[in-house]
């Protein structure tokens, strides 16, 4: 994935029991893509979701998801012991399968 996808922006926070990323890059082919990843110690509250910017509408639309249950980012990520910060490692899985259907889905368009 890291020749199909540059990250430009990344930023990983959290609160309580829920911790997010959220990431904006630019593929090989030219699409701005934003993925959303949060997960939750009440994992059906957890998501995974891949968008494509659209100029022509301005706006970013849902490509891919990954439902709750079959993700693979740690739900109690935000009860690890202090002082730990949650890295982009931590959401590594989720990450790279919503690039790889990004990329399936995107590239078998053209």
């Amino acid at each position: 994935m890291q020749n199909y996808f540059t990250s430009k922006y990344q930023t990983i926070s959290g609160h309580g029991q829920s911790v997010w990323l959220n990431e904006v890059g630019i593929t090989s082919s030219g699409h701005k893509i934003e993925l959303d990843i949060r997960t939750d110690s009440y994992k059906e509250q957890s998501y995974a979701i891949a968008r494509v910017w659209s100029p022509e509408a301005l706006q970013w639309n849902a490509v891919f998801s990954i439902a709750p249950l079959l993700m693979q980012t740690d739900e109690k990520l935000g009860y690890r012991p202090r002082p730990f910060e949650p890295s982009a490692v931590d959401f590594e899985a989720d990450r790279d399968t919503l690039l790889e259907q990004v990329q399936f889905i995107l590239e078998d368009e053209q």
